[in-house]
């Protein structure tokens, strides 16, 4: 119960006025029924609620004063107090924009109070109130209209608002008194969530500073051997015929002839990864070698250019450096300097963590160095990484689009290493958030399609878990998996298609524990690449180079998308191997999808066998175009066992083994 005194009157009437009061002095309401609605926001039903905490609610809730059938320990949301009539919804919700579900904080009564006292007269009209708050400050802005957001949503009690001369003097004198002390007590409970929410997620640790921080202490890979060493001709050769840009971030710590591997016929730039800042100075810490490394020339033989990246990671690291113009200069005339020195062909800024505070000094910045580094290098091409979700609304797309040559959005990590369940990296569908709404939050922001690359995972997570089953809780933080490490893993154990995110995964055990793994394989980014073609966008990032294990298939995708010789200009991509995915679920009952993806038309015959080799099912018997598909099998009319079911496409066979539990 509230310990302010003035509010221990038992006039219930003073108890609704303030609840009704205190929203109408502190925020923008808007009366579903009368006003444009434009801003609402869906609530998220939730657990329990948390409203004996809570001071506001505490009045309907839980205070004596309010219902002769209170008492200690009184849970309403488990059972409604005597005297009132309620219904099992009723909540006050706040959600930072862009956060998952999953995260956001909902405080709720669970019910809504209709209390029969002299305002509301029993079988009297009533006006419900399903109003729609706005911060007045817009202390969260929206990413599309930067206008003040939609933060708070209530199911308040029924009636019309009742102005204070219906009650006494001495009831609106302690009414004025209540109103301040309580509303900042509201407002702490209120905000301290978000706060701490979107704190949480400025400091979620990307792939990029993950990887950074693990390899700290590598020596930069180029420079261990000299360059007569490296073999001096690439896998493929470098004469680009691409209608899109694929830039790949090159990692220090790949191998020492890494580099030599790559197939440039699939780059068209490289970014040197990288000038790690050094915030005392704004100079660097290292810049792993990049005035003797190699692949500068290398590259430029191949017809590839060459950016160095800028690495700042963390909030007060970039608040250093954002600033400060002093740092901001010396850093530039550094990375001009390097330039020159390397024949560089250009800078990307990674910078990761930003406040809300350093929005403006962020453009300010990118500004300054763009247009200082084009006045000595006119060729040289300015870049940002960029993030998937922008949680702070620290980033303001449109004036950087304006400024860069183009953006390169990490479309990763939608879960991550210390995600709470195991999940798609980079889900292209489905989840609350998404490659494809990522995508287009980008463009309704007002940054051209032309200056938007979408980076894709050369990696996926791997997390120890609570069981096999989808999604499992995690037991504890994941470890990174790339592509190449990915797919071997795959063989062995077999991988599932989420027809829901478009992305692999597979479980397995290690011992007694489970672990289960999600990442990206040559069907999901082709199926990405798909989206880059049909929205228009400039292109692909790569995180990260080296992670293929000189796997060709992952480079031959990037050429059968963007080929500007060999493909059709559509939106769809078609996929670069033939391939048969384990079904899921696995074990079933009774029922398991199988999806299988086709190199080119095919006629396809699929059917389930028992162990005996006798036929049980055929699936699919007929001509069948390239892409994907996935075929339901129900298990009705058969026993509990092990299956094989095997694809017959044109040259191509293969089988895989399911397991029926009845």
């Amino acid at each position: 119960m509230s310990s302010n005194p003035e509010l221990q009157t038992s006039d219930s009437k003073l108890t609704t006025l303030l609840v009704r009061e205190r929203f109408s002095e502190y925020f923008e309401a808007y009366d579903g029924t009368t006003k444009n609605r434009e801003a609402t926001h869906t609530p998220f039903v939730a657990s329990p609620s948390q409203c004996s905490t809570i001071p506001l609610f505490h009045h309907l809730c839980s205070a004596p004063r309010l219902h002769s059938g209170a008492r200690p320990g009184h849970h309403p949301d488990r059972h409604p107090p005597a005297g009132v009539r309620a219904a099992p919804l009723g909540c006050f919700e706040v959600a930072p924009l862009g956060s998952p579900v999953a995260a956001r904080r909902r405080i709720c009564t669970q019910w809504r109070f209709q209390r029969c006292d002299p305002f509301v007269p029993e079988g009297g009209s009533r006006t419900t109130f399903d109003g729609v708050f706005q911060s007045r400050r817009g202390l969260l802005r929206d990413a599309k209209t930067r206008q003040g957001a939609p933060i708070f949503q209530t199911l308040l009690p029924g009636s019309q608002r009742l102005g204070l001369s219906r009650l006494s003097e001495e009831h609106r004198t302690a009414y004025q008194r209540a109103k301040t002390q309580e509303m900042k007590r509201l407002l702490l409970i209120v905000l301290i969530p978000v706060i701490a929410f979107a704190q949480q997620e400025l400091e979620r640790k990307s792939i990029h500073q993950l990887e950074s921080e693990h390899h700290r202490n590598d020596p930069a890979g180029e420079t261990a051997q000299s360059p007569a060493m490296v073999p001096l001709l690439p896998k493929t050769g470098g004469t680009q015929s691409l209608s899109k840009k694929a830039y790949g971030w090159h990692p220090y710590w790949a191998s020492q002839s890494a580099y030599a591997t790559y197939d440039y016929g699939a780059l068209t730039h490289i970014a040197f990864f990288s000038y790690e800042t050094d915030t005392a100075t704004g100079g660097y810490l290292t810049n792993r070698q990049w005035l003797t490394t190699p692949i500068i020339a290398y590259a430029h033989s191949q017809g590839v250019k060459v950016t160095l990246t800028v690495t700042n990671f963390g909030l007060e690291n970039n608040d250093k450096i954002l600033g400060d113009t002093v740092k901001q200069q010396r850093m530039i005339n550094t990375l001009i300097s390097l330039l020159q020195s390397a024949n560089g062909d250009g800078v990307n800024f990674d910078l990761e963590s930003v406040r809300l505070s350093q929005r403006a000094n962020l453009v300010a910045f990118m500004r300054r160095a763009s247009t200082q580094i084009k006045a000595v290098l006119p060729n040289a091409e300015i870049s940002m990484a960029t993030p998937a979700v922008d949680w702070s609304g620290s980033w303001d797309f449109a004036q950087l689009a304006q400024i860069c040559d183009y953006l390169i959005v990490m479309g990763y990590d939608y879960y991550y290493s210390g995600s709470s369940t195991a999940g798609p990296v980079a889900p292209l569908a489905g989840e609350n958030y998404n490659v494809t709404k990522t995508v287009q939050t980008y463009l309704d922001a007002g940054v051209p399609s032309s200056k938007l690359l979408l980076g894709v995972p050369w990696f996926g997570f791997d997390w120890p878990v609570q069981s096999s089953e989808r999604k499992s809780p995690a037991t504890a933080k994941a470890s990174s998996r790339t592509f190449a490490v990915a797919e071997q893993m795959a063989s062995s154990y077999g991988k599932t298609f989420d027809a829901l995110t478009k992305v692999p995964w597979f479980s397995y055990q290690s011992g007694t524990d489970w672990r289960q793994v999600w990442y990206d394989d040559t069907a999901s980014l082709s199926a990405k690449y798909g989206l880059v073609n049909s929205r228009k966008l400039g292109g692909i990032g790569i995180w990260a180079l080296s992670y293929d294990g000189s796997r060709q298939e992952i480079w031959n995708g990037i050429k059968a998308a963007f080929s500007t010789t060999g493909i059709e200009k559509r939106g769809d991509v078609r996929p670069v191997q033939f391939e048969l995915y384990q079904n899921y679920p696995n074990p079933f009952n009774p029922g398991t999808a199988i999806s299988y993806q086709l190199l080119a038309n095919s006629f396809v015959v699929l059917k389930v066998f028992d162990v005996l080799g006798r036929e049980v099912a055929t699936l699919t018997e007929q001509m069948m175009p390239a892409g994907f598909h996935t075929v339901t099998w129900k298990a009705v009319n058969v026993p509990s066992g092990f299956y094989i079911y095997r694809l017959i496409a044109g040259n191509h066979v293969e089988s895989k083994k399911m397991q029926l539990l009845k």
